[in-house]
């Protein structure tokens, strides 16, 4: 039987503990420990609010003498002073990640001082394709060191390992575009006046949330199996996937590889995988509001409108977030900010650390790819820079940098100065995340589809 009003006012100040956590009941584990302390409903709790307001007023059926009384208003004076603490400091978390209405004009400004450039499209591209790019001999060195050591890959017969090297000059004539760390552009084809590529500096204000993201996604990248394990690094994919290339069925991606951090997610008891899957959703959630903020007009109609012709599912950490998905607070991660479902991603996406690939292409569901660094520890001079080589475009690293380009259009990662085969090397880190939407998706919701109705069927039969 539930509490009533009184009854739950007499508990508190019987139970020191209680006093304790009614200051913070509007953080949402606190909310829930107090409820499962009492033992009482939702319902209860709202009634025991809304009859102990703290104007002073004494409830009618109040059997508290005075002091006790003084006692239960003063907990809720610190309840009403720490809410309007944590809106006001949700306000300026909000304002740091230009998400807030307040943050408009700020973001506006930034936008609109962004370069427009126009470049003509190369004949051929450069560096040309199915070639591993590199900027110093030291680099190429070191990649060479990795593959003298024979490194395991699931496919002998794959030999994109040993395409052949293109060393970039700055000088060469082929190279339209060098953007800098700290550098943006908005890039157009100048004869089609199409978009091209994307690339925006110092998105975020919130160095903490920068942190937050990059320790997620290193969690990732050390309990989860890379989908390149012919490239050097690791390409990570999280959330919904289109599941094998035999049997496309849409399902939850939590493919484990070998080490510490895998034997840990292994562990049900331990609840970290569950916790991880939570935590880069709320990644993602956060980089596709961000994304919706920042992205140009044609970006955001091809993600929006992709993501409504084919009804892809939200990334909602394997179905366990319904409501809505959590960021930490300017205090760190006692402090929690929860916004709402409509703003969560769809199905899922890349997380990559130290990741490099050769000159290619490829076709995703959409027509734009994303990526966004929220970590890069050492300077241009280590290599690890982005390249559109269909333009002659060079991307240099830097942290808190976000890169839109058309996967069709060939593009690829220099070579790095870095031990390859050490998956936590001290010498170089970049880490950062991808919006990737397969073009197998379609096929497999439709599979999964398929797979509830035979279900279904069985539990019939």
């Amino acid at each position: 039987m539930s509490l009533r009003p009184e009854q739950i006012a007499a508990a508190i100040v019987a139970s020191s503990s209680l006093q304790e956590l009614l200051p913070r009941f509007h953080l949402p584990d606190v909310h829930m420990e107090m409820i499962g302390s009492l033992g009482v409903s939702t319902q209860a709790m709202q009634s025991f609010l809304g009859a102990y307001a703290p104007e002073g007023r004494r409830p009618k059926s109040c059997r508290l003498d005075g002091n006790e009384l003084g006692l239960i208003q003063g907990l809720f004076l610190a309840l009403k002073n720490n809410v309007a603490i944590h809106r006001s400091r949700r306000a300026d978390l909000l304002f740091s990640l230009r998400l807030s209405p307040s943050a408009s004009s700020v973001l506006d400004n930034i936008l609109s001082s962004v370069p427009v450039i126009y470049l003509k499209r190369l004949k051929t591209p450069c560096p040309p394709l199915r070639h591993w790019i590199y900027e110093d001999a030291v680099h190429r060195q070191r990649y060479e060191d990795w593959l003298a050591t024979n490194p395991w890959t699931p496919d002998k017969r794959i030999k994109t390992r040993h395409y052949p090297f293109y060393f970039v000059d700055p000088t060469d004539n082929n190279l339209q575009l060098d953007l800098k760390p700290s550098q943006s552009a908005k890039v157009y084809d100048a004869d089609t006046k199409e978009l091209i590529m994307f690339v925006l500096a110092d998105v975020i204000a919130a160095p903490h949330i920068l942190s937050w993201m990059t320790e997620v996604i290193e969690r990732g990248c050390a309990a989860l199996r890379s989908v390149r394990l012919s490239d050097p690094g690791k390409l990570v994919v999280c959330g919904y996937s289109s599941g094998s290339r035999n049997e496309a069925c849409l399902g939850w991606s939590s493919t484990l590889a070998t080490g510490d951090m895998a034997k840990v997610f292994r562990k049900k008891a331990t609840g970290e995988l569950d916790r991880f899957n939570c935590d880069i959703s709320n990644v993602f959630s956060l980089t596709w509001n961000i994304f919706k903020k920042i992205a140009p007009e044609e970006v955001l109609q091809d993600y929006s409108n992709t993501v409504k012709l084919y009804d892809l599912p939200p990334m909602d950490g394997n179905g366990r977030q319904k409501k809505f998905f959590e960021i930490p607070g300017l205090s760190g991660p006692t402090e929690v900010h929860r916004q709402y479902l409509a703003d969560m991603a769809p199905v899922g996406g890349l997380v990559a650390k130290n990741y490099v690939r050769y000159v290619h292409t490829e076709t995703n569901l959409t027509k734009y790819m994303n990526s966004f660094t929220t970590f890069r520890g050492q300077d241009s001079s280590k290599g690890g820079h982005f390249y559109n080589c269909r333009y002659g475009i060079r991307v240099q690293g830097g942290a808190n940098r976000w890169v839109t380009w058309k996967p069709t259009d060939a593009h690829g990662t220099s070579l790095q100065d870095v031990d390859y085969s050490d998956p936590n090397p001290t010498d170089f880190k970049q880490v950062g995340l991808g919006t990737s939407l397969s073009n197998r998706l379609p096929a497999a919701i439709f599979g999964a589809y398929m797979k509830m109705i035979w279900e279904e069927d069985e539990e019939e039969d």
